[in-house]
């Protein structure tokens, strides 16, 4: 039987369910120099098979600079997943941007997130445009969209100033 490896790069591997024995330790322990065991914690999230990967990881800096098995008890059982997906993923984002680290992830996605709020924004306002026109059943086609696009234009104003921000 196989069980996937987790991480936060997408790239899935399999990994025996004898992958962590006593003869074959998990990256964490073989780092950490201890015997892994089948029970052991850390084989789904450094497996051996992956071990130059995943030393970046143990030596990155900060990140998993003490024992990660009393990190893995000192956080409630529900939250060990999370915990040690957040460590690997900051660790690596560390060792691809050493200076930055996760903070450019954020930042670009907290950009991306403002840009599609704006452009969301701008789509609700013409539909409203487009709503109250329709109410009011405006005859002449020119004015109409001398109206449309001066709309339009104050709103893709608005955008840039949000987007300025």
């Amino acid at each position: 039987m196989l069980r996937l490896s987790r991480n936060f790069f997408e790239t899935l591997t399999t990994i025996p369910d004898d992958a962590c024995s006593f003869d074959k330790a998990c990256a964490a322990c073989k780092y950490e120099g201890r015997k892994c065991t089948k029970s052991c914690p850390l084989a789904p999230f450094f497996p051996q098979e992956e071990q130059e990967q995943q030393e970046q990881v143990l030596n990155a800096p900060n990140i998993m600079d003490y024992d990660i098995t009393m990190m893995i008890k000192a956080v409630e059982e529900c939250q060990r997943d999370i915990e040690l997906h957040n460590r690997i993923f900051r660790a690596r984002s560390c060792t691809f941007d050493p200076l930055s680290g996760v903070y450019n992830i954020m930042s670009d996605l907290r950009c991306k997130i403002h840009c599609l709020q704006a452009d969301l924004n701008l789509a609700h306002q013409q539909l409203i445009m487009y709503h109250s026109l329709g109410q009011q059943n405006i005859s002449r086609e020119g004015d109409l969209l001398e109206q449309q696009n001066q709309e339009i234009q104050m709103l893709e104003q608005i955008r840039k100033l949000k987007l300025e921000k």
